[in-house]
């Protein structure tokens, strides 16, 4: 694997970086602060005089105003993180990066595909998609990229009224990881969490480690061409890696590519004004996520090529 530095080499590096990332958003935290005010005061002052006009009392204009005071803020604030976003993803999060991933790349308004998405063949079409911060590299002789995305499908439901309710559930919401497999497959792999709603799913692969049976279905067009993938040795290493993500890991193995979907409920790489920029227990955090998915191919042992591709 590559030289990862530590946290703390990188943290020195960037100190400079981060001192400068601080003082920004200190500024526009303070300019934030003064917009809301002026507005606060001139919203509330606007509600109470067309409240007096109105019913002669200035109790529900003070009411109104200052419900439309927070929102007025609320989207300052985050329209001022917003501006500080772009210069926090680009020299910091993107330095970060680079002491992770010799030559890594860092595309923050890039993603993965939606197309790409649904070639894994482990979820449903979905009906709203969004992929961002794209990262990608070399670890040995291994190409990957991983990114953030988010995929939900439309529910729309109608009561006895005849009066609609739609609703967005999450389909997948975290980290899309591929690398190469150094294996051009002629079928596609699926191993998805073991439970018994996946009777429906298809050809059910029938593997003889009961550990790995216990934590995982595996389904795929071609028996033997999956079990020539789940080697012993194999399932071995995807049993680790998924106690690593706290046992909420899937696989698809297709073309000539491993595709591991990592759950992950939270947002990375974002700023805001409110939050420090030198604040270490973020900082910590976003390096560990990406140090433990640019593990993954150490994990699975991807730099030995035990195949040539045809």
């Amino acid at each position: 694997m590559n030289n990862i530095l530590s946290f703390e080499e990188i943290m020195n590096r960037l100190a400079p970086v981060i001192r400068e990332l601080e003082e920004t958003r200190i500024a526009q935290l303070t300019d934030a602060k003064k917009k809301s005010a002026v507005w606060g005061c001139c919203i509330i002052l606007i509600a109470v005089i067309i409240s007096l006009i109105a019913t002669s009392a200035p109790g529900p204009g003070v009411f109104f105003g200052l419900l439309l005071t927070i929102l007025a803020t609320m989207i300052i604030f985050n329209s001022h993180s917003k501006r500080l976003s772009p210069k926090y993803k680009k020299e910091l999060i993107g330095k970060l990066i680079e002491g992770i991933v010799e030559n890594g790349r860092y595309e923050p308004d890039s993603g993965l595909s939606e197309s790409e998405f649904n070639s894994t063949g482990l979820f449903n079409t979905p009906d709203r998609y969004k992929s961002e911060d794209l990262i990608s590299g070399k670890i040995g002789k291994t190409p990957f990229c991983f990114a953030e995305v988010h995929a939900e499908e439309k529910h729309t439901t109608t009561n006895s009224k005849g009066q609609t309710t739609t609703t967005w559930v999450t389909l997948f919401k975290g980290f899309m990881f591929i690398a190469d497999f150094n294996k051009d497959f002629a079928a596609r792999t699926l191993v998805h969490r073991n439970s018994f709603l996946n009777f429906m799913m298809g050809n059910r692969v029938k593997l003889e480690d009961p550990v790995f049976e216990k934590h995982f279905d595996v389904f795929s067009t071609d028996q033997v061409e999956a079990r020539y993938i789940l080697s012993p040795a194999m399932m071995e290493r995807m049993i680790k890696l998924d106690e690593q993500f706290d046992n909420d890991l899937l696989f698809s193995f297709y073309q000539s590519k491993v595709v591991i979907m990592v759950k992950c409920s939270r947002d990375h790489f974002e700023s805001s004004i409110l939050r420090p920029v030198n604040q270490t227990k973020t900082l910590q955090e976003e390096y560990n996520t990406i140090v433990s998915l640019v593990s993954i191919i150490e994990a699975l042992d991807l730099n030995t090529r035990i195949w040539s591709k045809e």
